[in-house]
């Protein structure tokens, strides 16, 4: 192939028969009686263990790329690593020098309005005593850190910050309610949805 990969294996046309087959005779059936009660949960059944082989051919496809993928991207982090220390001394050296020439002209510039006003001479220009390469500019980026999530949370509740602030930890509650079941779950602003499905062995 162009990009260098083998062709993927598609399914074996066995399964795919059978499953186009199961699927065009579960649009048409309907369950009316014992027997067309077990004949639908026997092919659920069957469905659910074709979901297992399809899982299963497509696991030995993915499992040596995830694994490619995930030394690539380690050998990535690790080269990248490397060179941090080094563009992290020299931002800072950088920035350190670019302050303390601003601080310096800031200083001057006062010194010379001073000046100024004090004999009634014109003011000199003032020209920056760092010339910066072309293409280099300072970015700053902001970012928000919660130093105290319980002062968030009353200020949201007081209506001071947007609740968009708070986001919900589905999973804890998820969690919480396995642990204390449905009709035991007691938590403020939280209602429990249950869905049921068919499972079968």
């Amino acid at each position: 192939m162009a990009n260098g990969l083998q062709p993927i294996p598609e399914l074996p046309t066995d399964l795919v028969i059978q499953m186009d087959d199961l699927s065009a005779w579960v649009s048409k059936t309907t369950i009316r009686t014992q027997k067309s009660y077990t004949k639908a949960s026997d092919t659920l059944k069957t469905f659910q263990t074709m979901r297992k082989a399809v899982t299963s051919h497509y696991k030995a496809i993915k499992d040596p790329l995830n694994a490619a993928r995930k030394q690539v991207l380690d050998m990535e982090k690790t080269d990248l690593h490397r060179l941090q220390p080094a563009e992290d001394r020299l931002k800072t050296l950088i920035l350190d020098y670019q302050d303390r020439k601003t601080a310096e002209d800031n200083a001057a510039a006062a010194e010379a309005i001073a000046t100024a006003h004090a004999t009634g001479h014109p003011l000199t220009p003032q020209v920056a005593s760092i010339a910066v390469p072309d293409g280099q500019h300072t970015r700053t980026y902001t970012r928000v850190v919660v130093v105290d999530f319980a002062a968030l949370v009353q200020s949201v509740a007081k209506g001071e910050t947007p609740i968009d602030a708070l986001e919900p930890n589905q999973g804890y509650l998820n969690k919480l309610v396995a642990q204390t079941g449905a009709s035991l779950f007691a938590v403020p602003g939280c209602t429990v949805e249950q869905h049921r499905t068919v499972v079968t062995r």
